[in-house]
């Protein structure tokens, strides 16, 4: 939005809309801009600097400081992004694109080029690709003047693709010089009347009511001193006002920090916005994340704001050798004297988890799994037992269960829901666990994965069936791993905001307890009803609820009913 500062917006009359929402959501009061008028402080936004085009609102290359922008390489924020997925909208450009010049003047329904800085760097504006990322922002071209109501079709092509199964992981909106409060007689009062309509409508899209996707919209002025700053998302604070001084280079650097990139120029060194976010699941002094990243490959791992990322790089291998990129909390069978993180409760009873799969680059033959592995250990030692059920690997003589949940993706395509594998993850042993993995879920790039209340009890007896191992063979969870893993790819990044371990008091594991549905101990016919309280809803349905989902196939039927009534009046 444009020209104005805190006093014009917040708790003025004109403003009801901005009012409320600032209040009710994370807002800064000692917000600033870095220069005048518009052009400098658009710049500043995406590269760090305001390239000495204070006073300055003219064309791409048409004076010294912006020919120094169209010249420049390697300095803008979508330099930086690589892999992270982008896109600008922009409001009454009359080109469907800024490819060949298009949107590089000033033109349409009252689009101005200097609101656009996307167009003023040429390894943006003329590289055949990046061109086509910067495109009108819908089929409604904006206000053509100052009485115009805002139609439910503001923003169209932004709703669309955040409706869609690959929304950009950033993404930029210009509203046209009517909509944005430059124009009109009363300009504020039309610019809040039009965001009345366009942000609800951004945040009930899909992206915004998926709770793991943890998607931030931010509302910013360009210039006038002290504007405000609003942030909204399933990630932000909420009725959380700071009076910290910030400015929009703080702004970028909050991008920066969140997807682990490299600063430019005078964001480097800032704080960014970090104190309006919720944390993530993910402490540091809780998780080894620390250069876990290897095999068949390379890539970086860190964590920040609780959100675990991982970017798996240039990875070869074969159906043997994998490479990984990985976080891990407590005991593992390669090194089951070593502590990794921070030890888990002793009686955790179910895991969820979510991931935001941002990037994927593969190469011909690639193999990946996005996944959470639980790690049992068999409290009265080794026994051998036999594969028989799925791979007939055979025996062998193991004292851990190593059971995967996962999506798994080979050749390009995610395996059928329901997959079933078995594996020795070391042949000779030295790797001392039965291997089992499970696909739970499919999941295209720039979507998000969620595990929610996975019965750890349950995924120990789907791997002890399939190795032939007693029901009965006592064992404890030890060990967590959460990352991606395979061979052949260029790249697979998640960011990873959620692993929750759901404990219950006293629990005593046994072969009945993934029947309990409600953790009183005992099988019985309230289990029975809960089931039948959920009958034929699936995930994502009101009514399901996964403990009652006792096979955890993501649909509540006659099977969980059977599975039930299986061990009716058993002791948990």
């Amino acid at each position: 939005m444009e020209n104005s500062n805190f006093g014009d917006i917040i708790d003025n009359s004109c403003c009801l809309f901005e009012t409320n929402l600032y209040n009710a959501n994370g807002g800064l009061s000692n917000y600033h801009d870095v220069s005048t008028p518009s052009l400098p402080n658009y710049l500043a936004l995406i590269s760090g600097q305001d390239w000495g085009c204070g006073g300055y609102d003219g064309s791409p290359n048409s004076n010294t400081c912006t020919s120094n922008v169209w010249n420049s390489v390697n300095s803008n924020l979508v330099d930086r992004l690589g892999s992270v997925t982008w896109k600008g909208y922009m409001e009454g450009m009359p080109s469907t694109n800024i490819c060949s010049g298009g949107g590089s003047g000033d033109g349409g329904t009252a689009y101005i080029v200097h609101h656009n800085p996307f167009a003023y760097f040429s390894d943006i504006a003329t590289d055949s690709t990046r061109c086509q990322q910067v495109v009108q922002a819908g089929t409604y071209a904006g206000a053509t003047g100052c009485s115009d109501s805002t139609p439910s079709t503001v923003g169209s092509y932004l709703i669309a693709d955040l409706n869609g199964t690959s929304p950009p992981n950033f993404a930029w909106f210009t509203p046209n010089n009517y909509d944005n409060m430059h124009q009109c007689n009363s300009p504020r009062t039309h610019g809040d009347q039009y965001l009345s309509v366009l942000i609800p409508a951004i945040l009930t899209t899909k992206t915004f009511e998926n709770p793991y996707s943890r998607a931030v919209l931010i509302l910013g002025f360009d210039e006038n001193g002290n504007p405000p700053l609003t942030l909204v998302g399933s990630g932000v604070n909420t009725n959380y006002v700071s009076t910290s001084n910030y400015n929009h280079y703080n702004l970028l650097d909050t991008y920066i920090t969140n997807w682990g990139l490299t600063c430019l120029v005078n964001d480097c060194g800032t704080q960014p916005l970090g104190e309006f976010f919720t944390p993530g699941a993910f402490a540091s002094n809780q998780w080894n994340s620390n250069n876990n990243c290897g095999g068949a490959g390379s890539g970086t791992e860190s964590i920040s704001y609780g959100v675990l990322h991982t970017d798996e790089l240039n990875v070869a291998g074969d159906n043997s050798h994998y490479g990984y990129c990985d976080a891990l909390r407590g005991y593992f069978p390669w090194d089951p004297a070593t502590l990794q993180g921070v030890a888990l409760p002793g009686n955790v009873v179910s895991i969820s988890s979510s991931g935001n799969f941002l990037a994927r680059s593969l190469l011909s033959g690639s193999r990946y799994h996005l996944y959470v592995a639980l790690y049992y250990q068999l409290t009265n030692g080794a026994i051998q037992s036999c594969n028989i059920v799925l791979d007939n690997l055979g025996c062998k003589t193991k004292s851990w269960v190593d059971a995967q949940i996962r999506v798994e993706n080979i050749g390009g395509t995610d395996s059928a829901i329901g997959t079933q594998d078995t594996y020795d993850p070391d042949p000779l042993s030295t790797v001392n666990s039965f291997g089992y993995d499970q696909v739970d879920a499919q999941v295209p790039v720039g979507s998000s994965y969620a595990v929610v209340n996975f019965n750890v009890e349950i995924q120990f007896q789907r791997a002890a069936y399939v190795w032939g191992i007693p029901a009965s063979t006592p064992h404890i969870l030890k060990g967590v791993e959460i990352g991606t893993e395979g061979f052949q790819f260029n790249e697979v990044k998640v960011d990873w905001p959620q692993l929750q371990l759901t404990t219950l008091t006293n629990p005593q594991p046994t072969s009945v307890c993934y029947a309990d549905t409600n953790y009183d101990h005992t099988i019985n016919v309230l289990d029975l009803t809960g089931v039948g309280l959920s009958f034929g809803t699936t995930l994502g349905q009101s009514n399901y609820v996964a403990p009652r989902d006792i096979n955890q196939d993501r649909f509540t039927n006659i099977i969980d009913l059977v599975d039930v009534g299986r061990v009716f009046s058993g002791s948990c």
